[in-house]
């Protein structure tokens, strides 16, 4: 009985750490390099996609796997393997697709962390990595991500790359 218990306790807690969200932090000395004023809302969707004015790239508001409604993201972020957010992200259609580790980038709100991205137009990004397209050019077993805590960019490995699960943001190029 006491076994169950604890491996109940155990799943719980784990449960509770595994969506607890963090209140973002901003250093004031530091100028943002993703303001409000760089996006604009693209009119017809609702609001959930933005263009990047400096980039004219546009991207989807919300993680993959969750919806807008109401100026907001809800729902859980989901993760996949890197071979399944590229198929997922062109499954979206309308141009979609996984954005190269330079586009993903220039997300990257560098006077923040956790997360370190826009919460005004990114609102509740997970502060994990996201993959990008981008094989490492050195050895493809690689891939690039970034990870939205502090905003690195790392390599996942090719066990990674096949095994682990990382979230996903669709980007299209402007018509």
């Amino acid at each position: 009985m006491k076994a169950s218990y604890n491996a109940l306790l155990i799943t719980v807690m784990s449960t509770l750490l595994a969506h607890t969200t963090y209140a973002q932090t901003c250093n004031s000395q530091i100028k943002k390099v993703v303001p409000d004023t760089r996006y604009q809302i693209i009119e017809g969707s609702n609001g959930s996609e933005v263009k990047d004015i400096k980039t004219g790239l546009i991207w989807q508001r919300c993680s993959v796997g969750q919806m807008w409604a109401n100026n907001q993201c809800y729902g859980t972020p989901q993760s996949y393997t890197w071979s399944e957010a590229l198929q997922k992200t062109k499954a979206l259609g309308n141009g979609y697709r996984l954005p190269n580790v330079k586009e993903l980038q220039t997300l990257v709100e560098e006077a923040c962390v956790s997360p370190a991205i826009n919460e005004t137009i990114f609102p509740t990004t997970a502060i994990n990595d996201y993959w990008s397209s981008s094989p490492k050019t050195s050895d493809n077993r690689y891939a690039w991500s970034v990870n939205f805590e502090e905003g690195t960019v790392n390599s996942a490995s090719i066990y990674y790359k096949t095994a682990k699960k990382f979230n996903v943001r669709a980007v299209r190029n402007s018509n």
